[in-house]
C-alpha cells in the first residue's frame, strides 16, 4: 500500500553469485541442478518491475564448501 513515484525513487538490491566446490559435498547432478536452477531464478528487478535505472546493486560471492561449514 505504499505510494512512491518509482522514477524519484531510489532502490537498493543485492546480488548474488553462487560458487560450488567442485568433488566435495553434493553430488555432480545436484550442483548442476542447483546451479541451473539459481541462474534461472527472477531477479528483484523484473519480479517486482523495477526500472532498471533506478536500481543500486551491491554484490556478493556466496562459496558452498562443506568443510566450512
Amino acid at each position: 500500500g505504499l505510494q512512491c513515484p518509482l522514477m524519484e525513487t531510489s532502490f537498493f538490491l543485492s546480488r548474488e553469485q553462487v560458487f560450488i566446490a567442485r568433488g566435495q559435498g553434493l553430488r555432480a547432478w545436484r550442483q548442476q541442478l542447483f546451479a541451473l536452477m539459481f541462474k534461472n531464478a527472477a531477479n528483484a528487478t523484473d519480479f517486482f518491475r523495477i526500472p532498471p535505472n533506478r536500481v543500486i546493486e551491491l554484490g556478493s560471492h556466496v562459496y558452498l564448501d562443506p568443510k566450512k561449514s
